[in-house]
């Protein structure tokens, strides 16, 4: 390892001893050693100090911090990312597993791929005994090029890891530091892909590991948030509204701060309008439970192969996407679009296209359709139905004068009947 090393990686731990020693581990174990651990104990109670200690008296990588009381996870996860020395970041969980080609396959990823801020690997859960017991699907359009897709797709398709992927060090000090109100994670997600597009290596490396004790297992929003950060669980000075606030405000200053061109910008503003409205409905929040699969008796996946090696220690991922969930209402959804959109309006086409990506992803049998000032734009762009707002927008340019004023006249009471018999018995 050189005296600098390229990859810092970050492990904020409180009471871990149970899983701590198999992280460790699986962590010291990997192919690529050029990397730093640091190891911030948050006031731990438990083994965990004891435990630390006796690897960083064998490890010279492993550089030891301990709180001199309990900050909360949010700032510990910031704390241990002050600390580092790398080009490269990783955070690392004390309970989770990782592949032994890991932090190999990551960084190579990073340097093939100039563009990419951040690379991952694909995912399984593990139950507490280390055996695999889902398999997750990624289909987050993190991958795209354009910026305003990959934040679309953040906010409204469920899941995702990248939290724990191999980040660019100058790109994490150019954003909002994790916050500790609702969700904050996946918000802080989407302002590291403003910056830029991520990569997934194609191979299960990383192993998440699902047990009661979780923090996120909490079960109130204010549980989850005073885990976070121990603040937050005064109702007085943080009430629930404020910690659904800051989530949604987060959002607007990521994109305010983010490096997009105006165009981009306002496009990533447009989405959250439909977003919010998501959110109203009942239900609009599901667990990662909606993007696994379960693990059948022929899958041959073994976890100690690919953490510890040697040996086969590559599944190369091939599934596909999960089949979209079957709904459980037997008529067939109507929506209807009207207003000036297809018209070059930025703002309007963005919200268009980010509640069409909704509907699309969540109601996939929904009938759409759109009256609209740009018909053939929408149409072909979206690839919806769509007829011209106005009945005399036909004759705009080839009337004048008396006749012109006649139609127009007309035209506004024929477009009131036309409108109401398009979206009769349609949600608009």
């Amino acid at each position: 390892m050189t005296s600098v090393p390229r990859l810092s990686v970050g492990l904020p731990v409180y009471n871990g001893e149970q899983y701590l020693v198999e992280a460790l581990d699986a962590l010291l174990r990997q192919s690529y050693e050029d990397f730093e651990l640091i190891i911030s104990d948050n006031a731990s109670t438990d083994g965990t100090e004891e435990i630390c200690r006796r690897y960083l008296a064998t490890d010279r990588r492993i550089r030891y911090i301990r709180q001199p009381r309990n900050i909360g996870a949010a700032p510990n996860h910031n704390f241990v990312f002050r600390q580092v020395r790398g080009e490269l970041f990783k955070w690392a969980s004390h309970d989770d597993l990782y592949g032994q080609d890991l932090l190999l396959r990551c960084v190579e990823a990073l340097d093939e791929y100039p563009d990419v801020v951040l690379s991952h690997a694909h995912m399984a859960i593990i139950d507490g005994a280390g055996k695999v017991i889902q398999r997750y699907h990624y289909s987050l359009a993190t991958d795209s090029p354009h910026a305003p897709e990959r934040f679309r797709s953040l906010l409204f398709t469920y899941g995702g890891d990248d939290f724990y992927g191999v980040i660019r060090s100058d790109v994490l000090r150019r954003v909002t530091p994790h916050g500790s109100y609702h969700n904050a994670g996946r918000q802080f997600v989407a302002e590291i892909a403003l910056h830029g597009p991520f990569y997934q290596v194609p191979e299960l490396l990383y192993f998440r590991r699902d047990h009661p004790d979780r923090g996120d297992r909490n079960p109130t929003i204010r549980a989850v948030c005073a885990n976070l950060d121990p603040r937050r669980a005064d109702r007085l000075r943080h009430p629930t509204v404020r910690l659904l606030g800051e989530y949604v405000w987060g959002y607007v200053a990521a994109i305010r701060h983010a490096p997009l061109s105006p165009g981009d910008r306002l496009r990533c503003y447009g989405h959250l309008a439909p977003w919010l409205l998501s959110r109203a409905f009942p239900g609009s929040s599901q667990r990662i439970e909606d993007q696994v699969s379960p693990v059948h008796d022929q899958d041959t996946t073994n976890v100690d192969t690919v953490v510890a090696g040697p040996g086969e220690g590559v599944f190369l991922i091939s599934s596909g996407l999960p089949k979209k969930r079957k709904r459980t209402t037997e008529a067939t959804p109507r929506v209807g679009f009207f207003g000036l959109l297809g018209s070059g309006n930025i703002g309007n086409d963005g919200s268009l296209e980010s509640m069409l990506a909704f509907l699309r992803t969540s109601h996939p049998d929904a009938e759409l359709g759109a009256m609209c000032s740009g018909p053939e734009q929408v149409t072909t762009r979206y690839g919806i139905p769509a007829t011209p707002m106005r009945w005399y927008q036909r004759y705009e340019e080839t009337t004048s004068g008396a006749m012109a004023l006649t139609l127009k006249a007309v035209g506004r009471l024929f477009d009131t009947l036309r409108t109401v018999r398009r979206f009769d018995g349609s949600t608009s």
